[in-house]
C-alpha cells in the first residue's frame, strides 16, 4: 500500500490554490490504482498519491501504474511528496505527471486546469495567500495589470475589470505586501515581478471560461488570418490568441489553433456580419466576451490584431506545445508590450 499521507497542511496547500476549502477523504482501495485520499474541491476531483521520499524509480513506478488506468474520469491525478527536488520536477514535466509537495510548489496540468508555483525552499516559510485571487473578479483585476506596461491607480484597474474598491484594496494589499507590486508615493501601483503575476494567473480558470460563447468556425478557402483580418476590416474589436498569435511571437510555434477574442455582446449579429456560420469540425474558435480586460494590451503585428504576448502566453497553455516553445512564449510574455 502507498504510503498514508503525512501532511497536516495539505488541505490549506490546496485551499491557497484552488482559492476554496477542500474536502478530503482518506481512502485504502481504488480500482486498479493504490490512492490515499479523494479530494473534491472547487469542482475538482483531485485522486492522491504520497511518497515519503522520491526518486526517478519511484516515479517510474508511479507512470506505469498511471498506464494501467484506463477508466478516466475527468479526475486528476496528483503526486504528494516532501519536496521536489528540480531535476525530479522537470522529468515529471516530461512524463506529464502532476505532482505537488508539502512546501507548496506544484506543477499540475490537465484539460481546463494550470497550478505552477516553483521557488519555495523547504527550510522558508510558505507564502500565505488569502484566497481568492483566483476568483474570476480578482483574475480580472491581475490581468489588466498583466497586460499594462506603467504604473496604474487602483481605481483605474477596478473600474477597468469590474470591481469593486473592497475587493480591489485587498487585492492590491496581498499583492504589496508579498513583493509583487509596490505602491508608488502617489498611490498608483507598480508591478515588480511580472513572473510571479503571470504565476498567479496561470493558477487560475482557463481564459476561455470567461467567453460567454464560443463557436467554431471554418475560414472557407482562405486561412485564419483571413478571418482576423476581416474582423478588422469590419471593424469588430478582437484580438487573436492561442498558437496563431504565438507564432508571430516565437516562429518555432505551429499555428495549429487560432482563437480570435471578440468583444461583442451580441454574437449572432457579429456572426452574421463576418457572414459565418457555426461548424463543429471548425478550425478556428471565436470566443465572444464581456470582459475587456481580454482585449487590453492588444497590439497590431504584421497586419493582425493579436492578445497582449502574457494573454498568448496564458492561451497556449491549453495546447500542445514543447517546454522550449512555452518557455520562449513566457519570455516574450515578461518583456514590454509590443508597441501598436
Amino acid at each position: 500500500m502507498a504510503d498514508q499521507p503525512r501532511d497536516p497542511n495539505l488541505e490549506d496547500i490546496l485551499g491557497d490554490l484552488f482559492g476554496a476549502q477542500p474536502e478530503v477523504r482518506r481512502q485504502l482501495f481504488f480500482h486498479r490504482l493504490e490512492r490515499d485520499a479523494v479530494v473534491e474541491v472547487a469542482g475538482w476531483r483531485l485522486l492522491i498519491e504520497t511518497r515519503v521520499g522520491i526518486n526517478r524509480a519511484t516515479l517510474m513506478r508511479y507512470r506505469e501504474r498511471l498506464a494501467m488506468d484506463t477508466d478516466s474520469d475527468g479526475s486528476v491525478n496528483l503526486l504528494v511528496v516532501p519536496h521536489m527536488p528540480a531535476g525530479l520536477a522537470t522529468l515529471c514535466a516530461d512524463w506529464g505527471i502532476a505532482w505537488l509537495d508539502e512546501v507548496g510548489n506544484c506543477d499540475v496540468r490537465a484539460p481546463g486546469l494550470r497550478l505552477y508555483v516553483r521557488g519555495i525552499k523547504p527550510d522558508e516559510p510558505k507564502p500565505q495567500r488569502q484566497p481568492g485571487l483566483t476568483s474570476p473578479k480578482a483574475q480580472r483585476f491581475l490581468r489588466y495589470l498583466a497586460f499594462h506596461n506603467g504604473p496604474l491607480l487602483q481605481r483605474e484597474v477596478a473600474r477597468a475589470s469590474d470591481v469593486d474598491e473592497g475587493q480591489a484594496s485587498r487585492i492590491a494589499r496581498q499583492l504589496v505586501d508579498e513583493g509583487i507590486a509596490a505602491r508608488r508615493p502617489d498611490g498608483q501601483l507598480e508591478i515588480e515581478h511580472r513572473d510571479r503575476l503571470l504565476d498567479l494567473l496561470m493558477g487560475g480558470v482557463p481564459l476561455t471560461q470567461a467567453a460567454v460563447q464560443v463557436v467554431k468556425v471554418r475560414p472557407g478557402s482562405g486561412t485564419w488570418m483571413d478571418v482576423a483580418l476581416q474582423c478588422r476590416a469590419y471593424g469588430l474589436e478582437h484580438a487573436v490568441g492561442a498558437t496563431a498569435a504565438g507564432s508571430l511571437l516565437v516562429k518555432t510555434v505551429h499555428p495549429d489553433r487560432c482563437r480570435i477574442w471578440i468583444g461583442a455582446d451580441n454574437y449572432p449579429a457579429a456572426l452574421q456580419e463576418l457572414g459565418m456560420d457555426p461548424d463543429e469540425s471548425g478550425s478556428i474558435e471565436l470566443c465572444f466576451t464581456q470582459d475587456r480586460t481580454l482585449l487590453e494590451g492588444r497590439a497590431v503585428l504584421d497586419g493582425v490584431s493579436i492578445a497582449h504576448p502574457a494573454h498568448v502566453y496564458l492561451d497556449c497553455l491549453q495546447e500542445s506545445l514543447t517546454r522550449a516553445e512555452l518557455a520562449a512564449l513566457r519570455a516574450v510574455a515578461l518583456k514590454k508590450p509590443i508597441d501598436s
